[in-house]
Formats: C-alpha cells, structure tokens, sequence
C-alpha cells in the first residue's frame, strides 16, 4: 500500500469508529439463556416473562453473572452493558 492508502484507511477508520461490534460469548451460560429466553419471543412478538429485577426501563440487573451486569433488552435485540 503507498501513502495515500493508508492515509485514507486511517480516515475511515476514524470515521467508523474503530471499533468492531463485540460478539457475545456463546459458551456463557448467561448469554446462552437469555438467547434461549428471548430470541422466540422476539420471533413471534410477545412479552417474554424476565426473571431479573429491573433497574429502569428495559435494562435489567445480571450481576452476580460474570462479566456481565447489566442486561438492555431492546424491540429485536438484547445486548449486555
């Protein structure tokens, strides 16, 4: 690559953020129940039943799950925060 290239990748780099999406550890017991737990119902719609205790709207307590804390459930989507 010459200069210019890599002048222009740094740029976009930048302007993508540089950061990567992280995926989640599908061999933690946590991550794989709640795809378990949520995906069907993000199939089908409904409201699943959550048996974490609620901090404020749509984020849920997972501590005591290592590393995670924090679970945000979205309309289509869950994600660990």
């Amino acid at each position: 690559m010459d200069a210019k290239e890599l002048e222009i990748r740094a740029i976009l780099h930048k302007l993508s953020g540089g950061n990567k999406r992280k995926r989640e550890d599908t061999s933690n017991p946590l991550v794989r129940y709640c795809k378990a737990l949520f995906i069907p119902h993000f199939h089908s719609k409904t409201k699943p039943d959550i048996p974490f205790d609620k901090i404020q709207n749509n984020v849920y307590n997972v501590e005591g799950n290592p590393p995670h804390k924090m679970l945000q459930l979205h309309e289509d989507y869950f994600e660990f925060i």
